[in-house]
């Protein structure tokens, strides 16, 4: 089972250490390849959190193997999952929203959890499909922490609200 936290290990050794190519070459600059490679790595880390959590509280840890574990797991989309956050992310839920949810807020750690994963899809798209966007190791840095800070936020959720994020996710909701 594809853990999440070993994406985000990768995501980190990708942007702090050279490749052993490198090193080979005597050069300390990364490649932009694994600037690149590690700002979608970190992405996919907070990515593969929710959909592990999901399945895991939805089907069940010791479920792994099921057709309902994965049918869970790979039941996320990520614009929809985007487009969700986009409205966790205020301070005050809309009433469509509201009326999913059964709450007019969510915490902090959600909002904070929800901005973050905007940004990083974001700079995922760009690092995957736009050969003119710069990346600087700074940057990239800033990017494996906001993901690994989001992973805490979003683990650190009260497990009602949780649950409640994750269906919110997961699930087209009706007017």
């Amino acid at each position: 089972m594809l853990d999440p936290t070993e994406l985000l290990r990768l995501a980190q050794d990708l942007c702090l250490h050279p490749s052993r190519t490198h090193r080979i070459l005597s050069s300390s600059a990364l490649t932009e390849a694994e600037l690149r490679r590690a700002v979608s790595t970190a992405y996919y880390a907070l990515f593969h959190t929710l959909l592990k959590t999901a399945a895991d509280r939805l089907v069940g840890d010791t479920q792994q193997a099921t057709g309902a574990y994965s049918l869970v797991y790979r039941g996320f989309d990520h614009l929809h999952m985007k487009k969700g956050c986009e409205e966790l992310r205020k301070r005050n839920l809309s009433g469509s929203v509201q009326k999913a949810l059964k709450r007019s807020t969510v915490s902090s750690d959600t909002r904070e959890f929800a901005t973050a994963f905007i940004d990083l899809q974001v700079n995922r798209h760009l690092a995957d499909y736009d050969p003119t966007e710069p990346f600087t190791q700074i940057d990239v840095q800033s990017q494996v922490e906001a993901a690994e800070n989001a992973m805490q936020k979003f683990v650190s959720i009260a497990v009602d609200e949780q649950l409640d994020i994750l269906a919110f996710l997961l699930v087209k909701t009706r007017s």
